[in-house]
């Protein structure tokens, strides 16, 4: 709830200061800094969440969560994928890479569209 009103609140003032540019174009830069804040802020939250998610605890509720579709999903049993759990903790492993990138891509937007935003602001 506090990601939702932090983000409205920078967006609201990062539009405000935009328009209120053709008033004194030294708004322009409060525009530039309060979108640097919002980038800023949805790249914190990205890295917290990344670091929260991929955990080793977390990683391996989700495994065992996995290990469960295995055995619902096909005729293998939970003794067979004991036996062969590096195996399939590897293939788990693999099956997260997706989630990883995207979640990396949009770490790397939210801080190159920061440092943009700074640039332009010096």
């Amino acid at each position: 709830m506090l990601k939702i009103l932090a983000t409205g609140a920078l967006i609201v003032l990062t539009v405000t200061f935009a328009l209120l540019q053709r008033v004194w174009s030294g708004f322009a830069y409060f525009a530039l800094a309060f979108g640097c804040l919002l980038a800023s802020l949805w790249a914190v939250l990205w890295i917290v969440e990344y670091f929260t998610q991929y955990s080793k605890k977390n990683l391996r509720e989700r495994y065992e969560l996995y290990c469960a579709v295995l055995v619902n999903s096909s005729a293998l049993t939970l003794e067979m994928i004991d036996k062969n759990e590096k195996l399939y903790y590897k293939k788990f492993k693999r099956t997260l890479i997706k989630e990883k990138l995207i979640l990396w891509l949009k770490i790397f937007l939210a801080v190159g569209l920061a440092v943009a935003l700074i640039f332009v602001f010096i």
